[in-house]
């Protein structure tokens, strides 16, 4: 079972008359395959792919893609010698 959490609408917020939801379940899916099946299989609203199932799901008219921003860092320990 993978993990999940729940965040229930919070009727303080400012704009909550305004809010649709009332509640958002969240499975924590680590492999794209097995969130692609949970996608295909209608128990969850939406998957992120990966690069590999690009081509595959291009097509369907629920394929959506967004940019994000993001930052990717390689340090080398030149003087220490190698971790373990």
């Amino acid at each position: 079972m993978e993990d999940q959490f729940s965040m229930d609408k919070n009727p303080n917020y400012w704009d909550a008359a305004n809010v649709k939801l009332n509640k958002i379940n969240k499975k924590v899916v680590k492999e794209t395959g097995a969130e692609v099946n949970l996608y295909n299989d209608g128990q969850i609203d939406r998957a992120a792919l990966t690069s590999d199932y690009v081509d595959k799901y291009k097509d369907n008219k629920d394929f959506k893609t967004r940019e994000s921003a993001s930052t990717f860092m390689l340090q080398i320990n030149g003087g220490k010698g190698a971790k373990k």
